[in-house]
């Protein structure tokens, strides 16, 4: 049996021990000189603390010299035999009143009164060390910050969750067929109800054939006359725990476990999120005598700890080949940051695999407690070792209920998982063997905080199990990188900042299926180019760049037009495996991979909302680390219009027109005559909602081409007996001053309130809220939105989230009449907050409320978590109200329209193959073929109008003067193919918001049908503080200069990049790179040729300027010639005159 105390110890020794010229005797005599003094204060401490007894005392024992020869329990009991002989005598004199061995950790817990032979005891060469006897907690389920809120997605077509996929337990499954089956998993936590449907086939007692359970594989460590595990919530935790480890329902349903071919045994000793150590050590020599291939423990000691005897414990498990996996451990505060070296004792030791959580968009959660480990005072080990999904995590309470749960302890169980599928792989691995692979295999992951991997975050990275698995079939672990560019559009993020708004939930149109999209929601499956979702960490990056400015009231702030506030943000995933990254801003991703296997090259897919998504096929067989590079080409734009009309056949205005699929396509209401007109959408598979308050809702499902779509007529009909109902839940008359914003720590959570529909039949018409700037909750702004759960007890949003800005301390209503949601299932009107707390405005909990809105207010951070269950909370809830409406409709009326589409000839995309071997694909470029047609100017020459094809419409429409529009560059078109309006302001021209305010001091990237004379679609723009539009050389606040066309010809306005002659001189601008395009560059430059180029540096007349001829760079001479390139050889005679001259010029 190794010695882990001795080496622990050693370590803080290391200058003392590591002398050789010390005598053997010497090195171990100043160590247990070190024991003694430990000892020594810590029985101190343990009588400062408490005065009198009894004492609840552990005693760790000194480890027998030849214990590494006998058995765990044979080396416990020859170590403890004088103590214990000691101990029997102290209970005979009533000095003691009770004691128990434990021989997996050599300790002993002792319950004695008398102070003096505690003294005694302490001071007996057999004890090593002394201390009360500790609390332990399950790793709590923990709060996570907004960065996690987003609504529960998985992919519904196969019942995997999102957790699952994340790991790739389930690539596993089907290419390697592993599942876990013959391992066995130990888990100390609460109970687990063995008996639920999702468990039973699981549990190592259950026999299928005759229905019974075996109830030696489930021990009660906490009340042993139990025999069985009560179906209640003080068995919840474990129940969540093991469903996470190998939980499966069905081939096709709640598959929520990793490994669902692995048994489970039991060890209840954790009551009330609760226990003491002495239960720890006693379940833990039940789990040794088991001996199950891992054990899973979702518990935690005091953080920053270096106490011994869990050491011990999980040092003898491993020493009898059971693999230990512990979560690291939630913060205290759960809604507080941890920071370093918080790691949870037995966390931190360090020859066991700890657990850190992390989120859907691969984050580490708040919470999750981090190294170093207290055990090394390098500082130097990583811990935690490795990471997994933490937050959010589904699965099963005791009573059988699917629920959201985050923490360390949720992270846990999917390494156990993973482990059971590399044991079932190999069933020689052993716990050490086991950590490598783990470590080897893992997704490296960083963050602004955690630059490097490994760091003591994430540790070596997200755990991975299909390299894993792969890696112990012999395959080496290779890699797929590379970059993702645009085809037709400049990547301007640094300038988005009036574009972008906060990421909503959107829909992916698969070839069969609507499903909610997510970053596990591709797999295998074909997703339409342009509406794959704005994915979830792509939130943050538009936060960043989100608008400041502020309106005159509060509003629902909605998008101007398609694609316009999304991020660029490529998903890249192995179809063949389900590996994904996302691109970083720069376009730049890596995937590591292990190799496949020869002549089974993967399938890599690149796709981003608005573009065409790309395949390409990556054989890493023949070359283990490949470049692989995509320029992902936009999609096609589909418009649509058409009318809507009552049921006697006349217009009807006012009527909601929205595009169920993709939030981000403009909602558009129809006119007086009842027309309407969706300017922008992607071509592709949708359905179309038309909804007005007091109407029967109707939907249409239809396919919108490229160009032109018009629909023929959709008759709405009128609902009559139509009346309206409230809801408040209880919440009191509120006025302001008996209410307060909730506070819940550093990143407040948002909140929810459940309504149920107060009528058969009701239709959620809009919701109240009192909202109140209280405590650091200084601003105006919130997200508003209605979730709900499904048949699965998944947390779907109803509604999606939608930005309110410039609320008001009051009352503030929200309209989802357009959303027409008729359900007679529980929904919960949530906030949530996607701004700094100092620039939000808080939801108003009313002490005054009743009991009953209490119950139906919940805290709410993509989970539901009920005010009811926290008690910092006092009575009363969250002042939300509803209204609902209700009606009736003629026989004949229906709410399904069948689609009945005109569409004009469609504009053909060229297809772009990703290239590989480092190769960067060919830009291929085509603008649609249109006829030329006249056109007509005005009589006195000005108003130039471009002919069609080049700078107007697709419908190939002549257009007069009197239709008084303009594009990006001020060329006349028609009205309706402009998603903003231009305008002429004396000699300048604006770009009107929706508003017909002019954007001022800001950078705007304007859309228009024409190309512009780079190819693209869209143009950079600068306003200044009076909103005119502005060219020539601009500065920013940083000292970047960027110049904008002055010349009409060559489009005023528009951003330059790359080479440009400007005067006598040329000069270089920023083309790719991310928050820096268009910026004027300087210094040195090699350009895609690999020639060599500078640009002057220097704050003179000079900067930015192109050298020619020789040039003193760093105290060097440079050559360039007549093109600005760099001569390669220009040490000659030549170059040393010039240098000699240049040096008696100083002189």
């Amino acid at each position: 049996m190794k010695k882990l105390w001795k080496q622990v110890l050693s370590l803080g020794l290391v200058a003392v021990l590591s002398c050789s010229s010390l005598p053997f005797g010497l090195g171990s005599g100043i160590a247990y000189a070190a024991q003694e003094n430990a000892k020594s204060n810590h029985l101190d401490e343990i009588l400062k603390k408490q005065s009198s007894g009894p004492y609840d005392l552990l005693l760790l024992i000194r480890q027998d010299k030849n214990a590494d020869d006998m058995s765990a329990q044979k080396a416990a009991a020859v170590a403890q035999n004088d103590i214990k002989e000691m101990l029997d005598r102290a209970l005979e004199q009533g000095k003691v009143s009770s004691y128990e061995s434990f021989f997996s950790s050599n300790s002993i817990h002792v319950i004695a009164s008398d102070i003096d032979f505690i003294r005694q005891l302490a001071a007996h060469p057999s004890v090593e060390d002394i201390a009360l006897n500790g609390k332990v907690s399950a790793v709590d389920t923990s709060s996570s910050s907004s960065a996690q809120n987003g609504g529960d997605a998985i992919d519904s077509a196969d019942g995997i969750d999102w957790g699952v996929k994340m790991v790739r337990a389930n690539s596993v499954w089907d290419e390697f067929h592993l599942d876990g089956s013959g391992v066995t998993i130990g888990i100390i936590d609460t109970g687990v109800n063995y008996k639920l449907p999702v468990l039973r086939n699981a549990y190592k007692g259950y026999d299928a054939a005759k229905g019974t359970y075996d109830t030696k594989y489930y021990k009660d460590f906490i009340d042993p006359d139990k025999v069985e595990p009560a179906a209640s919530s003080e068995n919840t935790h474990g129940t969540h725990v093991a469903g996470t480890i190998l939980g499966k329902e069905g081939d096709s349903l709640n598959r929520i476990g990793v490994a669902p071919g692995a048994k489970f045994i039991n060890a209840r000793a954790i009551s009330e999120g609760m226990t003491s150590s002495d239960v720890i050590l006693r379940a833990g020599d039940w789990m040794y005598s088991m001996h199950p291939d891992i054990i899973n423990n979702s518990w935690a000691g005091a953080s920053n700890n270096n106490d011994e005897w869990f050491a011990r414990m999980a040092q003898t498990w491993q020493d009898a080949g059971i693999i230990a996996v512990f979560a690291a451990g939630n913060a205290e505060n759960t809604d507080s940051e941890s920071g370093l070296g918080t790691i949870a004792n037995p966390a931190n030791l360090l020859d066991v695999i700890a657990v850190g959580a992390v989120d859907k968009k691969k984050k580490i959660a708040p919470f999750s407690e981090k190294g170093p480990s207290v055990f090394d005072p390098s500082g130097n080990v990583t811990k935690p070792e490795i990471s997994a999904p933490g937050v959010s995590i589904r699965s099963l309470n005791a009573m059988g209920e699917y629920v959201n749960d985050s923490g360390t302890s949720m992270a846990a169980p999917h390494v156990s998982g993973v482990l059971a599928l590399l044991k079932q792989a190999d069933p020689s691995l052993t716990p050490q063997r086991a950590k490598e692979i783990l470590e080897k295999t893992a997704e490296p992951l960083t963050d602004e905080k955690f630059s490097q991997s490994p760091n003591m975050a994430y540790g070596y990275g997200l755990v991975n199990a299909y390299d894993a698995v792969a890696s112990l079939r012999g395959r080496e672990q290779g890699s797929i990188y590379g970059k993702v560019t645009k085809g037709g559009e400049r990547n301007m993020s640094a300038y988005e900042e009036v574009e972008v708004s906060p990421a909503q939930t959107t829909q992916a149109q698969t070839t069969q299926t609507t499903q909610e999209q997510s970053e596990s929601s591709h797999s295998g499956e074909s997703v339409s180019a342009a509406r794959v979702a704005t994915p979830a960490d792509a939130t943050d990056e538009a936060k960043e760049n989100e608008s400041k400015e502020e309106t005159s009231t509060a509003a629902m702030v909605k998008k101007q037009s398609i694609n316009r506030n999304i991020a660029f943000k490529p998903l890249i995933k192995v179809l063949d495996t389900g590996a994904y990254a996302y691109a970083k801003s720069d376009g730049s991703y890596k995937i590591p991979h292990a190799v496949n296997q020869a002549g089974s090259p993967y399938t890599v897919e690149v796709s981003a909302y608005g573009y065409i998504t790309q395949t390409a096929q990556v054989d890493l067989s023949s070359q283990s680390n490949q470049k692989v590079d995509f320029v992902l080409q936009p999609a096609q734009i589909a418009k649509v219009s058409g009318k809507v009309l009552d049921e006697t056949g006349n217009a009807l205005s006012g009527v909601n027109v929205k595009v169920v699929e993709d939030e981000n396509v403009d909602n558009v209401q129809t006119n007086e005559d009842g027309s309407y007109r969706i300017q922008a959408a992607y071509e592709g598979n949708y359905t179309l909602r038309f909804s007005k308050y007091g109407y029967l809702s109707k939907t249409m499902k239809l396919r919108l081409n490229a160009g032109e779509n018009t629909l023929k007529n959709v008759t709405l009909f009128q609902l009559s007996n139509l009346e309206e109902y409230s809801q408040n839940n209880g919440v009191g008359d509120v006025d302001g001053a008996n209410v307060e914003a909730v506070m819940t720590g550093g990143q407040e959570q948002g909140v929810a309130v459940k309504f149920v529909t107060p009528v058969d039949g009701g239709i959620l018409k809009s919701a109240n809220l009192y909202l109140v700037n209280s405590g650091d909750y200084r601003g105006n702004h919130i997200q508003v939105g209605v979730v709900g759960y499904d048949s699965g007890r998944r947390l779907r949003e109803l509604i999606p989230f939608r930005d309110v800005e410039n609320a008001h301390s009051g009352w503030n209503s929200v309209d989802f009449s357009d959303y027409y949601l008729k359900t007679s299932d529980p929904i919960y009107v949530a906030v949530r907050y996607a701004k700094p707390i100092g620039e939000s405005i808080g939801v108003a909990y009313d002490e005054n409320a009743s009991e009953n809105n209490k119950n139906q207010s919940y805290l709410f951070n993509g989970e539901l978590s009920p005010v009811s269950e926290r008690s910092s909370l006092s009575e009363g809830g969250f002042a939300i109200t509803t209204k609902w409406y209700s009606g009736t409709t003629s026989g004949n009326a229906t709410d399904v329209e069948e689609p009945n589409v005109e569409n004009l000839p469609q504009v053909s995309v060229p297809e772009t193959q990703a290239q590989t071997h480092s190769q960067t694909p060919t830009q291929s470029t085509q603008s649609e073929t249109l006829p030329q047609k006249d056109y007509r100017q005005k009589s006195d020459g000005s108003g130039v109008k471009a002919p069609v094809g080049t700078e107007t419409s697709r419908s190939g429409k002549i257009y007069g003067w009197e239709d008084q529009a303009k594009n990006m560059h001020g060329h006349l078109v028609a009205s309706d193919t402009v998603d903003r309006k231009w305008q002429r302001n004396g000699n300048h021209w604006q770009l009107l918001r929706s508003n017909g305010e002019p954007y001022k001091n800001t950078w705007v990237k304007a859309y228009t049908t024409s190309q512009t004379k780079q190819g693209t679609h869209f143009s950079w723009f600068r306003f200044d503080s009076d909103g005119n539009m502005q060219t020539g050389w601009v500065k920013d606040e940083k000292g970047h200069w960027f110049y904008l066309e002055e010349s009409q010809d060559q489009y005023a306005g528009e951003l330059v990049v790359g080479w440009r002659k400007i005067g006598d001189d040329w000069y270089y601008f920023n083309t790719s790179a991310p928050k820096v395009e268009g910026r004027m560059e300087t210094g040195l430059f090699v350009d895609k040729n690999k020639d060599t180029y500078y640009l002057h540096e220097g704050k003179d007349k000079n900067e930015g300027k192109m050298a020619k001829g020789w040039t003193l760079i760093k105290d060097q001479w440079i050559y360039f010639n007549d093109s600005g390139k760099k001569v390669a050889r220009a040490f000659d005679d030549e170059f040393l005159r010039a240098q000699d001259a240049q040096e008696n010029s100083n002189s």
